[in-house]
């Protein structure tokens, strides 16, 4: 939203043929860096100053911008735009006389996460949700390409996997389509990092492996009744003791990171569901003869194994893997080595977990449940599963990372996790069991707006003055095309201030 400036009155910027004088504005961007591709460490500071001198009968307004980063020099555009009105009475656009910005976010890490796989999300509708993310500074759009409902992704080294796994043959991303996703995205500022969700949350899909004498890559596919076998049907768990499986999985990391090229990659990693794997003599073998009844020495055997797949598909080098929080984040972390893995944590803020990885220097993400699941609210579409509270954009904005810290380390140990950049940020999650193309936009917006402006300055409190920059901001996506949900009547808007509830918490 508004970024903090000194201003003074405003200067209309064209003629309105009403004897309004034509005034120019001059814009010059500067960056000294040749960086064009988004990295987690990229900066994405910038200054604008905006200048303006009367000439006679008419005004010259100057603006200059500076990023260390083209990444900045928009966000800088962004905030330019942010200082113009459009007058409607005399039909010109207007701008404050003076104004001098130095701004930079206070997380590296300011997501998005889109479903994509139990619904089919067209490209065309992620380019309006990149188009949104501009607007607000956010700089990461992590798709859940993949799930045990569809493998919507086309993979050029096995193609069964959308053959069998995609909803229609016109619910599929090729390479080429997300590759122009990818270019859109990073003209805009934003990065998108892909999620291959495994071992848990696999099936269609991954079914064709008998008919090809692969064996079974994928157990408790689509099993019933789907309680006994997982935390949400349809069903279905990577089959962990084949090695055909590590062999597709490996080809479908190299078709990823040829079209996700960057320094990110989301392994999923949650809800693996052990009465799937117990319920095979195979699997109970197998720990047998390891000498372990633990199905977590099941998993951690997956998870280096696909730790080194993923680093031999990338060419042998690092790449960032990111995992979510899980059993194995909980009470298995040492299959998971802290200088290796980001977690992105989507458990409760105040659980002892939280408080155990940041203590043990893990990087996170935050998508605590309690906050940042804007999916939660609407209704359940399973029974009474999932029938969470709706969550505000007042909860987004009050998700106070720095205040989440200081509950579990205190304060001094908390500014270390800032000032090292062990907090990374936090991401706002959007599942999609009751979201599609037609609703998603309103679901997103606003607000993630109020979840944006936390990520970008973290305000240590929201005061009244939010409600009507919010309020004035909605209006501004929602001229630019965003069909946001609303926040209040338009009499609010307009008599801005009037419609506070002064009992309410702030």
């Amino acid at each position: 939203m508004h970024p903090k400036s000194e201003g003074q009155s405003a200067f209309p910027l064209t003629s309105n043929g009403r004897g309004i004088e034509r005034n120019r504005m001059s814009i010059t961007l500067t960056t000294e860096s040749d960086e064009t591709k988004m990295s987690l460490n990229s900066d994405e500071s910038y200054s604008l100053s905006v200048t303006s001198a009367i000439i006679g009968s008419s005004v010259k307004v100057q603006v200059q911008i500076y990023g260390a980063t083209f990444f900045g020099v928009r966000h800088g555009l962004e905030s330019l735009g942010q200082l113009l009105a459009f007058d409607e009475e005399n039909e010109c656009l207007q701008i404050v006389a003076e104004a001098e910005i130095e701004d930079r976010p206070a997380f590296k890490y300011r997501g998005v996460m889109v479903d994509t796989s139990r619904n089919f999300i067209p490209i065309l509708n992620l380019k309006k949700v990149v188009d949104a993310m501009s607007y607000n500074k956010l700089n990461v759009l992590h798709l859940h390409l993949t799930d045990s409902n569809s493998f919507p992704f086309y993979s050029k080294r096995i193609p069964y996997m959308t053959t069998y796994g995609a909803y229609s043959a016109s619910q599929i991303y090729t390479p080429k389509d997300l590759k122009d996703l990818i270019l859109y995205a990073r003209l805009r500022g934003v990065k998108i990092i892909p999620e291959l969700d495994l071992p848990a949350h696999v099936g269609n899909g991954w079914n064709w492996g008998p008919l090809m004498g692969l064996g079974e890559l994928a157990v408790c596919v689509n099993a019933e009744p789907w309680r006994q076998y997982c935390g949400q049907p349809p069903c279905g768990t990577l089959n962990v003791i084949n090695n055909y499986t590590y062999l597709v999985m490996g080809e479908l990391y190299k078709d990823m990171l040829e079209v996700f090229d960057n320094d990110l990659f989301h392994m999923g990693g949650d809800e693996v569901f052990f009465p799937c794997w117990s319920s095979r003599q195979d699997m109970r073998d197998w720990l047998k003869n390891r000498g372990t009844n633990d199905y977590m020495d099941l998993w951690g055997y997956f998870q280096g194994r696909a730790f080194d797949k993923l680093i031999e598909a990338n060419g042998g080098k690092y790449i960032t893997p990111i995992v979510w929080t899980s059993d194995m984040t909980n009470r298995a972390r040492h299959f998971l080595h802290p200088s290796d893995y980001i977690i992105q944590i989507w458990t409760g803020a105040t659980q002892y977990e939280v408080r155990e990885l940041l203590e043990n220097k893990y990087k996170v993400i935050f998508s605590n449940l309690d906050s940042l699941y804007l999916d939660h609210g609407f209704g359940t579409w399973l029974g009474l599963d999932h029938f969470w509270t709706i969550k505000t954009w007042q909860n987004l904005y009050d998700n106070d990372l720095i205040k989440i810290a200081e509950h579990h380390l205190g304060a001094n140990s908390t500014y270390y996790a800032i000032t090292t950049g062990q907090i990374l940020g936090a991401e706002v999650t959007l599942w999609s069991e009751k979201v599609d193309q037609h609703n998603m936009e309103m679901k997103l917006w606003p607000r993630s707006a109020a979840f944006a402006e936390r990520m970008w300055s973290s305000p240590q409190n929201r005061t009244i003055t939010v409600d009507a920059r919010l309020a004035h901001h909605t209006n501004r996506m929602k001229n630019r095309g965003i069909h946001t949900d609303r926040l209040q009547p338009e009499s609010c808007y307009q008599i801005s201030g009037y419609c506070h509830d002064s009992n309410s918490r702030l």
